[in-house]
C-alpha cells in the first residue's frame, strides 16, 4: 500500500483499492524516475527489492517538524505518508504551491468490477492472521450495504463503505482533483499517455502482481443492484464512460 510524492518531478500518485495499484506502484518505483522520491511501501515490498519504508514522514517532505528529536509517542501522532492515502489527506501535508503544480495521478477500474473485486478480497483467507476478518456475507447483501452510506448497515454486513474505493482518491468534497487516471483495463496504454504528460519514460508493464483469476462480475449483479451501483458511482462513470 503506497502513496508517492515526488518533489523534483512534481508528481503525486494516489493508490485506490483493487485497481492493480500494487503492480503500478512497484513499476513506478523500480523502473521510472517518478518513484525516486518519497513513498511508503507495503510489508511485501522487500521481496521486490524495495525497502518497506522510505522517507515516509512529513519531516522528510518539507522539514517543518523536529521529527527525529520527538519521543516515539508524539512522533507516532504526526502526519505521515500512508498506504491508500486519500487525496484530501495528501493535500493537508504538502505545501499549497506543490499541490497546485503537481501532476496528481490515481488508478481507476470499472466501478461495478471494482466493487465486486473488493468483496472477493474481503471473503478470501490467505493466512491465519486474516481468518477472523473473513467476510461471509453474500455479495448482493454486502454490496447493498457498501453503497448505503449507513454505518449500521455497513457494520452488520461486515462490508466496507464504497466511497473508500475510488471517490476519495479522485475527488475532494465533490471536486475532481486528479489530473490523470491509469486504467486497470489498459494499463500500458495509460502509461504511454502518462509518459507524455510527465515527460518521464515509463516502460510497458509485463504482468500484474496479485492478479486474481478472470471472472465475469456481471453474473453476480441483480438488475436493481447494478442500477444502484451505477448511480452511486455516477460522477465517476460520467467522466470515464464506463458501463455495466
Amino acid at each position: 500500500n503506497m502513496t508517492i510524492i515526488n518533489r523534483k518531478k512534481k508528481f503525486i500518485f494516489l493508490k485506490p483499492r483493487k485497481t492493480a495499484g500494487t503492480s503500478i506502484e512497484l513499476h513506478l518505483l523500480k523502473n521510472t524516475e517518478l518513484g525516486s522520491d518519497l513513498y511508503r511501501t507495503s510489508r511485501g515490498a522487500k521481496k521486490y527489492g524495495l525497502n518497506r519504508n522510505y522517507k515516509w514522514s512529513v519531516f522528510n517532505i518539507f522539514d517543518f517538524y523536529f521529527y527525529l528529536n520527538l519521543p516515539g509517542t508524539i512522533r507516532n501522532k504526526m502526519p505521515m505518508i500512508r498506504g491508500h492515502m486519500p487525496a484530501s489527506d495528501v493535500k493537508k501535508i504538502v505545501k499549497k504551491e506543490f499541490w497546485e503544480e503537481a501532476t496528481i495521478v490515481s488508478a481507476l477500474r470499472n466501478p461495478w468490477d471494482n466493487l465486486f473485486s473488493y468483496w472477493r478480497w474481503n471473503t478470501r483467507v490467505k493466512d491465519d492472521r486474516l481468518a477472523d476478518k473473513q467476510v461471509k456475507t453474500p455479495f448482493e447483501e454486502w454490496a447493498w450495504a457498501a453503497i448505503s452510506k449507513d454505518e449500521k448497515k455497513i457494520k452488520e454486513a461486515k462490508a466496507k463503505d464504497a466511497s473508500n474505493l475510488l471517490h476519495k482518491f479522485l475527488f475532494i468534497e465533490g471536486e475532481l482533483v486528479t489530473d490523470f487516471c491509469i486504467r486497470f483495463e489498459n494499463i500500458n496504454e495509460s502509461f504511454k499517455k502518462l509518459s507524455e504528460l510527465t515527460g518521464v519514460e515509463i516502460p510497458p508493464l509485463a504482468i500484474h502482481e496479485k492478479k486474481t483469476p478472470v471472472y465475469d462480475y456481471r453474473k453476480y449483479y441483480s438488475d436493481s443492484l447494478a442500477e444502484a451501483v451505477g448511480e452511486f458511482f455516477s460522477d465517476i462513470i460520467n467522466f470515464t464512460g464506463y458501463s455495466f
